[in-house]
């Protein structure tokens, strides 16, 4: 028997549910955020396999105590030459490494002005903080200025995805840097989760995409579970930030570290990013493909430069109905639902491994449903 409010979620075709992924390695993946494949690549899982055979599966204990391993090391360190910062920091994860970087660099008395789509884990850690907490209309530079000059007079921080996770759209990073240059008070954090890896020279992500300055950027999040293929999470940025990260970030200093062998499995990811250009341009022929595909068949796409693609809908059980008949087409796609989204929508990721034919038979199929079906798109 439901909960009232579980019965609501029923209503509205909003209860989530999990899946056994076990069985999707037969269906065509656009659902993943495996972008780059790195998550099968043979030479990750053996680097990943052989430091487990050294080192054994787990850390033993907190970066604090007996879980900072030259591994963690060399990784943090090579992060900081890949982007441009003396300073790094693991974290187990994207969502824990955003909720203890925000409580450990904002006090009470700041002010908090986030992009109205940035993640859920960067609005729990604005709320942690117990900071005022203001949101500009997604993407809208001229909010932000207006909301940045009625705080002129207190410590600010901007919060911003260098790529919406769920929109695929890039943020105008350098329109932001120039509106923070007349606020001396205000300091930049960017969460480059579907950024890194996708943009910029060697997967640099937004940082690279538009040549900024590191000194214009506070503090940056890398979670790796997505282009990199692995888990976890590189905190970088300005040493003054970087230092508080490290002594107050309570989600790194409590948790048992990352065992070495997911460690180096990103070491490796890494490396060939930064030594493979063929997967960063498979990738982006199957960006230019989907967007070939998508204007063949007429599909009313929200177009990007991005792995990351959608197409509205007008309710979820649209949206469920669409997901359904395509996997049992074998073909797997994302219904993402509010609250994650503000209206539902069919999100589609591209990766360097899909081939061209499964991206015209996917915008074909979508075609076909949406006619078929009788799905008007708004």
């Amino acid at each position: 028997m439901f909960t009232k409010d579980l019965a609501t979620l029923q209503a509205k075709n909003l209860l989530r549910t999990r899946s056994i992924a076990d069985s999707d390695l037969q269906f065509v993946d656009f659902y993943s955020n495996d972008y780059l494949g790195l998550s099968n690549n043979l030479s990750v899982i053996e680097s990943m396999c052989a430091t487990a055979k050294k080192f054994g599966v787990g850390s033993k204990g907190s970066q604090f105590i007996c879980g900072y391993t030259n591994l963690h090391a060399k990784l943090e360190n090579e992060f900081c030459k890949f982007i441009g910062y003396q300073k790094a920091a693991v974290f187990n994860c994207g969502y824990m490494a955003n909720l203890g970087v925000l409580q450990a660099v904002i006090k009470k008395t700041d002010i908090i002005i986030a992009d109205k789509y940035v993640h859920a884990s960067i609005i729990d850690g604005c709320l942690a903080t117990g900071a005022n907490f203001a949101r500009f209309r997604h993407m809208d530079i001229a909010h932000l200025k207006e909301l940045l000059e009625k705080y002129k007079n207190q410590n600010i921080w901007v919060l911003t995805e260098g790529v919406f996770s769920m929109t695929g759209e890039i943020s105008d990073i350098p329109k932001i840097i120039q509106l923070l240059k007349n606020h001396k008070t205000a300091n930049l954090i960017i969460d480059d989760a579907h950024g890194v890896g996708v943009l910029g020279k060697n997967g640099g992500g937004v940082m690279k995409h538009f040549a900024i300055n590191p000194k214009d950027v506070g503090l940056l999040i890398y979670p790796l579970g997505k282009a990199f293929g692995t888990q976890g999470a590189i905190v970088t940025g300005q040493n003054k930030f970087m230092e508080k990260v490290l002594q107050f970030a309570r989600t790194l200093i409590y948790s048992t570290s990352l065992p070495p062998a997911l460690i180096a499995a990103s070491l490796q990811s890494l490396q060939i990013m930064q030594n493979d250009k063929n997967i960063f341009n498979a990738l982006a022929k199957n960006i230019e493909s989907f967007k070939d595909a998508a204007n063949k068949y007429n599909l009313p796409c929200h177009p990007t430069t991005t792995a990351i693609q959608t197409i509205k809908v007008n309710n979820n059980t649209q949206a469920l109905n669409i997901q359904k008949k395509l996997r049992e087409q074998n073909i797997l796609i994302s219904a993402i639902r509010p609250p994650t989204v503000p209206s539902p929508i069919i999100r589609i990721s591209l990766h360097s491994y899909n081939t061209d034919n499964e991206i015209h038979n996917l915008c074909k199929k979508l075609a076909n449903l949406l006619a078929t079906e009788n799905i008007s798109c708004p």
